[in-house]
């Protein structure tokens, strides 16, 4: 079954279930919990939705409740505001001829599971950090790097040379992109270089 309203379905019970997930850890590991189940969003929106009309308002909706529920606990980190954002401009700019609907599922995972998966890594094994960077850990980078291949390639039908392009920008934008942006610059450097090399 396919269509735009089993998309919304889809999605729906995706953050659902990565919010209930999340509930069984703490602290950081939480949010990387959901930070990596929701940007599966990719699949729904490759595979399902057959507009990007739908899931454009839908992510519309999701920034204003995540800014809302941001402003409301206190907090100063606008990352689950910034990701569906980047999500949006990368969807507006496949609608205005720029990349494919493959390549921005590809720069929603790259950005989903690259930093999630990369944060947990540090977490676990990070002690020696990225050049100039004080936050960031050289395992949690690599992490990014083949994390991003890995979805190019396999995801996107991409070739190695894009991969890698793609894998290079992603590790600079999230070790160097400050004041927590990076939800924002790793997804459109990734999706550039899917749509242009």
């Amino acid at each position: 079954m396919h269509g735009d309203l089993y998309g919304v379905i889809l999605t729906i019970a995706l953050i659902g279930t990565c919010a209930g997930v999340s509930l069984l850890f703490k602290g950081e590991v939480r949010r990387k919990i959901v930070h990596i189940g929701v940007s599966n969003f990719a699949f729904i929106y490759l595979y399902v939705f057959e507009s990007d009309t739908c899931p454009l308002i839908w992510l519309c909706i999701f920034v204003l409740i995540n800014y809302v529920v941001a402003r409301k606990e206190g907090s100063t980190r606008y990352g689950t505001v910034l990701f569906p954002f980047s999500i949006i401009i990368l969807i507006i700019s496949k609608m205005l001829g720029l990349g494919s609907a493959r390549d921005v599922a590809v720069a929603t995972l790259a950005m989903g599971w690259g930093d999630g998966f990369a944060a947990l890594a540090g977490i676990r094994f990070g002690k020696t950090k990225m050049p100039m960077c004080r936050k960031k850990t050289v395992t949690g980078s690599a992490v990014v790097f083949f994390s991003v291949i890995l979805c190019t390639v396999c995801v996107g039908g991409k070739s190695l040379l894009s991969a890698l392009a793609a894998a290079i920008a992603a590790v600079i934008a999230e070790a160097y992109t400050p004041y927590g942006l990076d939800n924002v610059t790793v997804p459109v450097a990734v999706f550039l270089c899917c749509a242009l090399i």
